[in-house]
């Protein structure tokens, strides 16, 4: 019997730590209590949410999306948050339709979402990767920067072929280009402009 019971000491010794712990990550129960929340968790739950969400947006960027799963082509809003966690808001006549969002698993398209590699792989085909979509979003060099030429005009160029496909990207400061040109697949973000008014009509007015 004493042995048992000092079994039974050792057991609960063994236990001590996970239920210690336990109680230890309640704290955070507190938010959806009537108790209330310490200083600390509310600074820590709102540093975590800021860091969550998209940075304001600067201005419109002209969005051409040409794939066999998704297309588009109109203005949308582009941001990155902390975490440099992309979000492109969508919009058609005028009205937000849903987002484009690539974090560091996942790719959603208007709320449909999966993992990056698949999703990239029926997006852009054989030739691909799972961080393409950012690599393109960041206008950062694809596939190790194979290819790369700088233009006269400044314009960082890849020009290659793999798998028996033909890539085209380029960059400049108003935008990015990057098309497949063997099976089709362009993604295209460039900066808004605004349609320039001709002069005969800005003297009328």
């Amino acid at each position: 019997m004493k042995s048992l019971a000092s079994l039974c000491g050792i057991a609960l010794l063994a236990l001590l730590p996970i239920f210690v712990g336990g109680c230890a990550n309640l704290g955070v129960l507190d938010l959806f209590s009537d108790k209330p929340v310490s200083k600390d968790a509310l600074s820590q739950y709102n540093q975590q949410k800021q860091e969550n969400a998209p940075k304001k947006a600067t201005g419109k960027r002209v969005l051409y999306i040409k794939s066999r799963i998704f297309n588009y082509y109109d203005y949308a809003t582009f941001a990155v948050n902390k975490k440099q966690e992309i979000f492109i808001e969508l919009f058609a006549g005028g009205k937000t339709i849903g987002t484009l969002e690539v974090n560091k698993r996942r790719i959603c398209i208007l709320k449909d979402c999966a993992r990056k590699w698949p999703v990239a792989k029926e997006f852009f085909g054989k030739v691909s990767y799972g961080d393409l979509f950012d690599d393109i979003f960041f206008q950062r060099d694809i596939f190790g920067g194979v290819g790369k030429v700088i233009e006269r005009d400044g314009a960082l160029v890849q020009r290659f072929q793999k798998n028996g496909e033909i890539i085209y990207y380029r960059r400049t400061k108003d935008g990015v280009l990057f098309k497949n040109m063997s099976n089709g697949v362009i993604v295209s973000l460039h900066k808004y402009q605004e349609p320039r008014v001709p002069k005969e009509l800005e003297e009328e007015a």
